[in-house]
């Protein structure tokens, strides 16, 4: 028989596997070095991948933005999705966009 508390690291062991697999690190290229710059939520559709995550990450579009891929990083591309008009300086609390 285990303790609660060992029952209870056993559980943060498996959820933090589990929500380590859905979760991509978003870079930003700074003067040559890829820098953790936010992170976003793999998503996929049929074969369709998304990345979801807060609208203040893509603010400055993707050009500069980096994704892990196998063993590299490669540039970000596709399509950006956020909710029109958002304007994070204004104090906007819907920060989401979708790429």
């Amino acid at each position: 028989m285990i303790t609660l508390n060992e029952y209870e690291e056993e559980l943060k062991g498996k959820a933090s596997h589990f929500v380590k697999s859905f979760t991509i690190p978003i870079f930003k290229n700074r003067n040559g070095k890829a820098i953790l710059h936010g992170s976003g939520i793999l998503y996929k559709n049929k074969e369709s991948f998304y990345i979801i995550s807060a609208y203040h990450v893509f603010d400055d579009g993707i050009n500069n933005l980096y994704i892990p891929s196998k063993d590299t990083i490669v540039g970000a591309s596709g399509r950006l999705y956020f909710p029109k008009n958002v304007n994070m300086n204004k104090g906007d609390e819907l920060d989401i966009a979708v790429l």
